[in-house]
């Protein structure tokens, strides 16, 4: 048995089904979703050919693909208008909207963060990359106040590489208080807080492997809330990454010390708290206009 439909334009685009690894683009629409919407087909732009039946796919905004079954009523023509509308929303939002959204949501993260006085910020520098230990550690409010600072001894050498950034050599720490001698401190500030660092996955890291080498127990800090500020700013900074995530950001005016890191930090927690949201419905009525201009 032939095929009920018999394709006749070679050229019109071929897809797969909804699901698979070329589905059409969601504003192509079939003959019975053209009749819903008062259109009549005229030439297929794209078609999903089946075994029994070609599947024929028109555009309804365009005139040489459909043209109206017969004059529209008022009522069909909003009903139209609308659903031209919420479909161009669909790909703005799909497109570039996203990004609006993720900017709103770390702002209103920072907002959240920065209103409650009780959080912290924190940094360190390390010996390294490789099984990190710390040989400068900074506690600060968002305040500004300095908590807690400290350079500390580490049970290994600093790398040449770190020392070429935040500039500690191994003299310089050589008569510091160890990781040991300073834990009681950092468990009684850090402990049923909120703390933020930037790139929170490395600094604790290099918490985690100073207090392996120390041979201490896991403090109950280690296992409460923690924030990265480096992945919120990235999203907030809406640089895109390939089609998944946002690419990180170096902290703005960062100098590579404890102090001056988490200074910095509390900085760019403050522009993003005091940035307005988009409005996403005023951003698509610009795109909208655009459209219609076209």
């Amino acid at each position: 048995m032939g095929k009920l439909c018999t394709l006749e334009n070679k050229d019109i685009k071929k897809y797969d089904w909804w699901g698979g690894s070329n589905p059409p683009p969601p504003h192509l629409k079939t003959k019975k979703q053209l009749a819903d919407m008062g259109l009549k087909p005229v030439s297929a732009v794209g078609v999903i050919e089946a075994r029994k039946y070609d599947l024929l796919l028109y555009d309804p905004e365009n005139p040489r693909s459909v043209r109206p079954s017969k004059k529209p009523t008022e009522a069909q023509l909003r009903n139209l208008e609308k659903g031209r509308r919420k479909q161009a929303y669909k790909n703005w939002f799909r497109d570039e909207g996203f990004i609006y959204r993720d900017e709103n949501e770390a702002i209103a993260w920072a907002r959240e963060f920065v209103a409650d006085p009780d959080n912290l910020v924190l940094d360190t520098e390390t010996t390294g990359f490789t099984d990190p230990q710390i040989v400068e550690i900074a506690i600060l409010n968002l305040q500004g106040e300095i908590l807690f600072h400290s350079l500390v001894k580490p049970a290994k050498e600093i790398e040449p590489g770190a020392e070429a950034v935040h500039g500690i050599s191994n003299a310089e720490v050589a008569d510091k208080p160890t990781f040991a001698d300073i834990s009681p401190q950092l468990t009684v500030l850090l402990t049923d807080k909120k703390i933020a660092t930037y790139n929170v996955g490395f600094d604790f890291r290099a918490l985690e492997c100073s207090r392996q080498s120390a041979n201490l127990p896991q403090p109950k800090y280690e296992d409460q809330e923690w924030e990265c500020a480096m992945l919120w700013y990235a999203q907030f900074y809406g640089e895109r990454r390939g089609r998944h995530g946002y690419r990180w950001q170096r902290l703005p005016s960062a100098g590579h010390r404890a102090v001056a890191d988490c200074l910095a930090l509390i900085d760019l927690l403050r522009q993003m708290a005091t940035t307005e949201p988009r409005d996403l419905g005023q951003l698509f009525d610009r795109h909208w206009e655009e459209i219609c201009k076209s």
